[in-house]
């Protein structure tokens, strides 16, 4: 909703990327891993875009939520990402 909001406010997409990797937790935590790939693919497009203008810190959040999905994905697609 906030990023929704102001899309071109970076605090409030990178919210909005906390609360989409969080939803994929708690998908991945209860099994559902097809839910939480798609909550981590949310944030993983959120934080892909926000990385872009080279801030640090957006950078590590792109790189967490690229472990999660390997976490979440199949062994081929893990290992690609794990690599980016």
């Amino acid at each position: 909703a906030q990023a929704g909001a102001n899309p071109a406010d970076p605090a409030a997409r990178r919210n909005l990327s906390v609360a989409e990797a969080k939803l994929g937790e708690l998908a991945a935590l209860s099994g559902d891993r097809a839910a939480a790939r798609r909550h981590y693919e949310e944030a993983r497009a959120i934080r892909a875009g926000l990385a872009e203008g080279g801030d640090a810190r957006a950078k590590v959040d792109l790189a967490q939520i690229l472990f999660r999905l390997g976490d979440v994905s199949d062994r081929g697609p893990a290992f690609d990402l794990y690599a980016e």
